[in-house]
C-alpha cells in the first residue's frame, strides 16, 4: 500500500509552486492532431464563442463536441490544464490522514472525460516510483464519440504504464442512463468530474450527486473541478445545501457545517501551469496556461481539510477566501469576502508595498474576534504569516 505524502507530491508535480503538465503529455496531444491549422483556428473561435456566450448565463452549456477539428481544438488550447487536476486532488487529500492510504489496486471513475485529460494526468502521476506499485482501474465515461476516439489514442501514444482503462460511451444528460453507469463498476476509490456540471440539467446533477454517494468507498472522495460561470456557482450552492440527502460531506473548500450564505458560490482557484508549446503537424500553439477552477471534494466520509488546519492552529477562526477586489482607485486597498466557521466575513484590507495580496481560494485563520488576519495558508505554497 502507498501512502500519498505531501512533500513528496509536490516535489513530483510542481516547480516553484506551479503545477507541471509532463512533457510527454504535450507530445503526445502534438502527434495526435490531424487537423489543419485553419481548421483548428476556427474550431477555437467557435469554442470561445460559445464559451463566452454562456459565461454569465443561468442554464446548461450547450457544446458540439462532434469533428476531429472541434476536438483536436480543445485537446491543444484546453485538455492540458485539465491534466494536474488528478495530481492537485491527490495533493490536497494528502493533507489529511483519513485520506492518504492508497490501495495496491485503485479504482476510479471518470465522468465526462472528453478526450482524457484525467486519463493521461493519473498514468502520469502513477507511473512515479514511489506510487508504481499501485494498479490502477480506471473507467472513463463521455458522451462524445469522437472524444472518446481522441483519449483511445493519446493512451495509446502515451502509454498505459500497465493502467486499465475501459472507455463507456453513455449519455450523461439522460439522469436514468447515468445513474446506471455509475452504479455498474463501482464502488470506487475515486470519482472526477470536470467540466461536467456545466452541461447538466439540475436533475441530471442530482442523479450525478446520488449516484456517487452509492457508488465510493467509505474513504472515496468525488472531485469536482469546473469553469469559473454562473450556472456551475448557482449549482455549487444548491448542491452544498443538499449533501446531507445525497449522505455526502465536503472535505474541501467550505467549512464543515457552514450553510452557504450566497445564491452564486464565488470560490475559485487561479493556479499558473508549467506547461510547454505544443508542437503539432501544422504548426505551434500556446495552451492557456492559467487553471481558474471551481473545486468541491466530497467523501462519505467525515473529515476536512479544516480538521488540519485547525489541528495546527487551535486558536484561530478558520475559512476561505471568496472573493477579492480593488476598493476604488486605490490598487492596495482590497475588499474581501470570506466563508468562516463564524458564518460569511467581510474585511478591507490595506496592503504594503512588495506584499502578495490573499488571492481567491486561499484559507485564512482569523483572531478569535474576527479583528486580524494572522495566517493563510495554500495548499500549493503553504503558510505564511500575516498579522492583518
Amino acid at each position: 500500500m502507498s501512502v500519498l505524502r505531501t512533500d513528496l507530491i509536490k516535489s513530483l508535480i510542481l516547480n516553484k509552486n506551479k503545477p507541471i503538465v509532463p512533457e510527454s503529455v504535450c507530445k503526445a496531444i502534438g502527434d495526435s492532431v490531424t487537423s489543419e491549422s485553419y481548421e483548428i483556428a476556427s474550431s477555437l473561435d467557435y469554442i470561445r464563442a460559445t464559451f463566452d456566450y454562456y459565461r454569465n448565463r443561468v442554464e446548461p452549456l450547450i457544446l458540439d463536441y462532434s469533428g476531429k477539428a472541434t476536438i483536436d481544438a480543445y485537446a491543444l488550447y484546453f485538455m492540458p490544464r485539465n491534466v494536474i487536476i488528478p495530481s492537485i486532488a491527490l495533493l490536497l487529500c494528502s493533507y489529511h490522514p483519513k485520506f492518504q492510504a492508497i490501495p495496491e489496486k485503485l479504482k476510479i471513475l471518470d465522468i465526462g472525460s472528453g478526450a482524457g485529460a484525467i486519463t493521461l494526468g493519473l498514468i502520469d502521476f502513477f507511473s512515479k516510483p514511489a506510487f508504481s506499485a499501485t494498479k490502477l482501474e480506471i473507467t472513463a465515461i463521455d458522451s462524445s464519440r469522437d472524444a472518446l476516439l481522441k483519449q483511445k489514442d493519446l493512451i495509446k501514444r502515451f502509454g498505459n504504464n500497465g493502467c486499465s482503462v475501459n472507455l463507456r460511451l453513455a449519455d450523461l444528460s439522460n439522469p436514468n442512463v447515468l445513474k446506471s453507469e455509475l452504479q455498474s463498476n463501482g464502488p470506487y476509490n475515486i470519482v472526477f468530474a470536470s467540466n461536467v456540471l456545466t452541461e447538466l440539467q439540475s436533475k441530471a446533477i442530482d442523479e450525478l450527486m446520488e449516484g456517487v454517494a452509492g457508488c465510493l468507498t467509505d474513504t472515496g472522495i468525488f472531485a469536482s473541478a469546473e469553469a469559473h460561470r454562473s450556472y456551475v456557482m448557482e449549482q455549487r450552492c444548491r448542491i452544498s445545501g443538499n449533501l446531507g440527502k445525497f449522505g455526502l460531506n465536503i472535505v474541501y473548500p467550505c467549512p464543515p457545517g457552514l450553510i452557504c450564505p450566497n445564491k452564486q458560490c464565488r470560490k475559485w482557484r487561479e493556479d499558473e501551469l508549467d506547461c510547454l508549446d505544443i508542437h503539432y503537424s501544422s504548426g505551434i500553439i500556446k495552451p492557456k496556461k492559467i487553471k481558474r477552477v471551481n473545486w468541491f471534494i466530497f467523501s462519505k466520509n467525515r473529515s476536512s481539510i479544516y480538521d488540519m488546519l485547525v489541528d495546527k492552529y487551535p486558536n484561530l477562526v478558520w475559512g476561505i477566501t471568496a472573493g477579492g477586489k480593488v476598493s476604488g482607485s486605490k490598487k492596495n486597498i482590497y475588499e474581501y469576502e470570506f466563508c468562516t466557521q463564524k458564518g460569511l466575513v467581510k474585511k478591507t484590507i490595506y496592503w504594503k508595498m512588495g506584499q502578495e495580496p490573499i488571492k481567491s481560494g486561499m484559507f485564512v485563520g482569523f483572531s478569535p474576534d474576527l479583528s486580524r488576519i494572522e495566517v493563510v495558508w495554500d495548499i500549493l505554497s503553504g503558510f505564511r504569516c500575516l498579522n492583518y
